[in-house]
């Protein structure tokens, strides 16, 4: 890394491009990170999907749908890590992942070998693969149980009348249908957080006041008397950064289990995962540098060389011996659709769109078809490297790829996202490592 400022540089603060970073910086490299902002893992549920759909049937065994995945969908970055070897990257992946937020106190439970069907802020099912140890419950272990669903007054995230009468009509009746032996009955109760009896709140500021002490108690006391005889709680938060001490002092008083429900936007769940993934990458000696976009990739015979950025009012290059792009899809502004198409805006790698059909043939299609809409499977194309591909040419020698700016996949129908953004982080990162020796 001879006049370098890096050996890796990783432009994207999203879980995919945090974890690459940490698993470079683990293994001694010299690595910067760059970013605008959060990235868009605030935004998710919090819960970590691997497959949970394919052709719009549910997946209950993710390894065996990943195998049949290979086998259909052969763009599919599942597909593109490699067939013959895509479980046991991500098995590396997700052991990877468990480790980082164990270290941080927060574990996470679940096995590649099975999703489990985890009750939304909707009173609908998701299926996922690994979720925080205080959000993981599968509805179809539910026998004769009777549920609550705890509403935060002037918090209006989470309905729980709404919640609680959905699952009775419309999600008991299609559990039944896949188990059974599944019965629960759901009620609802609005109950104030001390504290936060006047004015709207936020999941965060609930969260918050959850973390006080004093708090915590008097919000036991006021749930106490509807605690009987319910086997299951469903609160919209249990903490902001002491949800599993949370979780086991209420379950101790109340006497049942208290499960936190997968978080809505603002997304308390998404935000402490990003937090502790920031945190982590600092402590690895990642170089990280906030509120820092990349605004041109300079490259010369075949390889990109630096990148030119704002940071603050001022601009700066930062050169690396190797990239990752890790800057997401649309939410992110990883990429950018416009009326003569869709571009990636660094580097400027040609993405390919749907041949013979205009922005404005595939832009009004069926908003949510079940399938997924044609934008979503819009990216970057890379090969089994993660290398960018420009007609099927590698695009930039020491450029490499991962997360939700890849092509071939749709991560929102498919319930595939941290899934899809480990496996591709930790391949990325390995082939840079590589590159660079």
């Amino acid at each position: 890394m001879v006049g370098k400022d890096f050996d890796v540089l990783v432009i994207g603060g999203g879980a995919s491009g945090l974890l690459s970073a940490i698993y470079l910086a683990k293994k001694g490299l010299n690595v910067g990170l760059i970013k605008k902002a959060a990235g868009a893992t605030q935004m998710t549920s919090g819960l970590f999907d691997v497959l949970g759909y394919m052709n719009d049937e549910l997946v209950f065994n993710p390894i065996e749908g990943i195998k049949r995945l290979t086998k259909e969908k052969m763009g599919h970055p599942y597909s593109i890590v490699g067939a013959e070897n895509v479980i046991e990257e991500l098995e590396e992946a997700t052991s990877f992942f468990k480790k980082i937020v164990a270290e941080a106190n927060h574990g996470y439970e679940g096995e590649l070998s099975k999703n489990i069907l985890a009750v939304t802020p909707l009173g609908t099912y998701k299926p996922t693969c690994l979720a925080p140890k205080w959000m993981y419950l599968n509805v179809l272990d539910f026998r004769k149980s009777k549920l609550l669903f705890v509403g935060v007054r002037n918090y209006t995230g989470v309905n729980p009348v709404y919640v609680a009468r959905s699952f009775n009509s419309f999600l008991l009746p299609s559990l039944v249908k896949i188990e059974k032996e599944v019965e629960a009955q759901a009620e609802a109760i609005y109950v104030y957080v001390p504290g936060l009896e006047e004015g709207a709140v936020t999941s965060f500021e609930v969260g918050i006041a959850l973390d006080d002490e004093e708090n915590l108690k008097e919000f036991a006391r006021r749930l106490s008397k509807d605690a009987k005889g319910v086997d299951f709680i469903f609160l919209p938060a249990l903490g902001y950064k002491k949800p599993m001490e949370n979780q086991r002092y209420l379950k101790d008083e109340l006497g049942t289990e208290v499960i936190e429900l997968p978080s809505v936007v603002p997304s308390i769940a998404g935000r402490r995962l990003m937090l502790l993934l920031e945190d982590a990458a600092v402590k690895s000696g990642v170089k990280v540098h906030d509120a820092c976009k990349g605004l041109l990739a300079i490259r010369s015979n075949g390889e990109c060389t630096a990148i030119r950025a704002s940071y603050g009012r001022n601009e700066i290059q930062m050169e690396a011996s190797a990239f990752i792009l890790a800057t997401g899809s649309y939410i992110a502004e990883g990429l950018v659709m416009e009326k003569d198409g869709v571009k990636e805006p660094l580097f400027e790698i040609p993405i390919s769109t749907p041949p013979n059909e205009t922005y404005s043939e595939w832009a009004k299609k069926e908003p949510f078809p079940s399938a997924g809409h044609p934008s979503s499977f819009f990216g970057v194309n890379v090969d089994k490297t993660m290398r960018p591909l420009s007609n099927q040419k590698v695009f930039c020698d020491n450029l490499f790829a991962c997360g939700s700016i890849l092509a071939g996949y749709d991560y929102a129908t498919e319930k595939s996202g941290l899934g899809v953004c480990a496996v591709t982080a930790l391949t990325a990162a390995k082939e840079a490592g590589e590159y660079i020796k």
